[in-house]
């Protein structure tokens, strides 16, 4: 693989490995590139995938836990029915089980390595003495004495959730402890190695987050090319602003009609595009995960779509991993790098299959294919099954 610019793509991952997490018993991906599409059947792990990547740019903290329940609408926990429910943080292990630790191991092309586990513990004996004075802050704030409150056990376990990241920058942990009272988080030092955005299809709208996103664009003079980017929708966009209205501030864009038209009337696929452009300068030389990337545009724009994406990411650095259960999006990601191949050299897109590829004594083993760039076009001339 040839890096066009070694000092953005050092933080690109290359590798990950994931253990015990969500529905992967253990899953292996190597040779990501600058631009990645994930595909395999439904219930094969893309959106979980997704969320390993996620987990592993050090994003770890219980609203992160949360956050990645809400998306999967899963309900936040209430005060009234807390003490019938299970800790939140049991569905990211595993089959449920939270007696073995969830592990996820990250190399970048720049030779840095990452290690990010998650681990319930029922019993404060599990901890190790050298973490104890961390976790002592939230089972008696302000005391040497540990935390007696009687805990229930048999509705609350696992009860403390310890999450630990080791990255180039040092070593972290956090732990966070759900009882009667609620949740208790102890403060996570930034162990985050790069920044991630991620993106899911039913995800609300924020125009508070978008804007202040947008304003990275300003500065750092990509406006130009926000706008070209859009104008593969609609062709009639001259400009873009940012205007302040009674309800927030809102984008609006110059069609020629007199007066701003705000972005958000512009139909699902304009908005879904600015958006993914914003992130894709806001994330920097981060991970942009993009959850069902054709959501919201018709198969007609889908090339167009990768060569504004393929744009944006060269300007910010960004990394792209997104899923997909569409043909033609496949079909269209495949012409469009196609054309920006160089002569007798490689693409920096990547195609990956997950497949389930149960044994007698594995039934639950899950396996990432990459699809290399060839047999993409092979596959598609003959009609055989890529997605």
């Amino acid at each position: 693989m040839t890096l066009e610019s070694p000092s953005k793509a050092n933080h690109w991952v290359e590798s990950l490995s994931v253990q015990h997490f969500r529905g992967f018993s253990s899953l292996r991906l190597d040779g990501l590139g600058r631009i990645n599409l994930v595909t395999g059947y439904n219930n094969v792990g893309k959106t979980a995938l997704l969320e390993a990547l996620f987990l592993s740019s050090g994003q770890l903290s219980i609203n992160s836990v949360l956050t990645l329940n809400q998306l999967r609408g899963i309900a936040v926990f209430g005060p009234v029915t807390i003490a019938s429910q299970q800790a939140p943080w049991r569905y990211l292990f595993h089959n449920f089980d939270a007696s073995a630790p969830v592990r996820l191991w990250v190399s970048t092309y720049g030779d840095e390595h990452i290690q990010v586990s998650l681990r319930a513990i029922s019993d404060v004996s599990e901890v190790a003495d050298e973490r104890w004075s961390v976790l002592r802050q939230i089972l008696a704030p302000g005391s040497n004495v540990p935390y007696q409150q009687p805990l229930s056990v048999e509705t609350l376990r696992p009860n403390i959730l310890e999450m630990y990241a080791s990255t180039p920058s040092g070593e972290a942990v956090n732990y966070t402890v759900l009882d009667q009272s609620g949740f208790r988080s102890t403060a996570f030092p930034n162990a985050s190695f790069r920044s991630a955005i991620f993106r899911t299809p039913g995800e609300q709208f924020n125009p508070q987050e978008f804007a202040q996103e947008f304003g990275t664009i300003d500065l750092r003079d990509q406006l130009t090319s926000f706008v070209k980017g859009l104008q593969l929708i609609e062709p009639r966009l001259m400009d873009v602003r940012m205007i302040v209205t009674p309800a927030g501030p809102f984008l609006h864009g110059d069609i020629g009609i007199g007066e701003p038209v705000p972005i958000r009337l512009m139909g699902e696929g304009t908005n879904k595009l600015a958006s993914l452009l914003v992130d894709a300068a806001a994330v920097g030389p981060g991970l942009l995960l993009i959850d069902e990337l054709e959501n919201g545009f018709h198969y007609s724009v889908l090339e167009r779509l990768w060569g504004a994406l393929d744009e944006a990411t060269r300007v910010s650095g960004a990394q792209i991993i997104a899923t997909t259960h569409s043909l033609e999006c496949i079909r269209a990601a495949h012409s469009y790098f196609s054309g920006k191949l160089p002569l007798g050299g490689s693409v920096d897109f990547r195609l990956f299959r997950l497949d389930r590829v149960p044994t007698e004594t594995e039934p639950d083993i899950i396996e990432a294919v990459c699809i290399d760039f060839d047999s993409i076009g092979h596959l598609l001339e003959m009609g055989l099954e890529v997605r």
